[in-house]
């Protein structure tokens, strides 16, 4: 029996992430390929780890700093990343978000649902003001699709990453409630 859904969206589901999914995200944390867009880029996860991560999960739900999510095919229940806010600030009422696809389920359009869902969940059933994300600036079809779900960028941290043997900018995006139209990028 599969675990209870907490969000859906057109062709996906959204849960709790559970201890036997561990094994699963730590390979996409250290896939080369994902991870040189994290800001964990340069040492490696190992399960133990990551075992104790999704076992905080619990207290930082309940401190309501981070909100985050295994994102599941309908169809099959196959995982195919994370997403979730994180440094949810409830005076301000903004927290930032975060993205992680297999390698495998790229260019498939997850990336979008999975963006347009949570931008959903985040002004409509939490209520905040504004979503903010950090992206490296070499990353165009990232901070395109972005742009697409309606994001502004708001400025850049000049060479504050380290991404394949040279310095990077982050851009510093960000999307607010009264600017959000919820047709976008979905």
């Amino acid at each position: 029996m599969r675990p209870a859904s907490f969000l859906r969206s057109t062709r996906l589901e959204y849960r709790h992430p559970e201890l036997a999914d561990v094994p699963r995200m730590v390979g996409w944390i250290n896939d080369p390929e994902v991870r040189r867009h994290l800001d964990q880029r340069v040492f490696p996860l190992g399960q133990q780890a990551e075992e104790e991560w999704v076992r905080g999960l619990p207290a930082r739900v309940a401190a309501r700093t981070d909100v985050v999510l295994l994102v599941l095919r309908q169809s099959d229940g196959e995982p195919v990343g994370s997403t979730g806010f994180h440094a949810m600030n409830w005076l301000a009422r903004w927290a930032e978000f975060g993205i992680l696809l297999g390698r495998e389920h790229w260019n498939q359009g997850y990336g979008r649902e999975v963006t347009s869902t949570m931008l959903r969940y985040a002004f409509q059933e939490l209520h905040l003001d504004a979503v903010r994300l950090r992206v490296n600036a070499s990353h165009q079809r990232a901070r395109r699709a972005y742009v697409h779900a309606g994001f502004v960028e708001e400025g850049v941290l000049r060479r504050a990453a380290w991404v394949d043997g040279a310095y990077d900018d982050i851009a510093v995006m960000s999307v607010l409630k009264d600017e959000w139209r919820p047709d976008e990028g979905g």
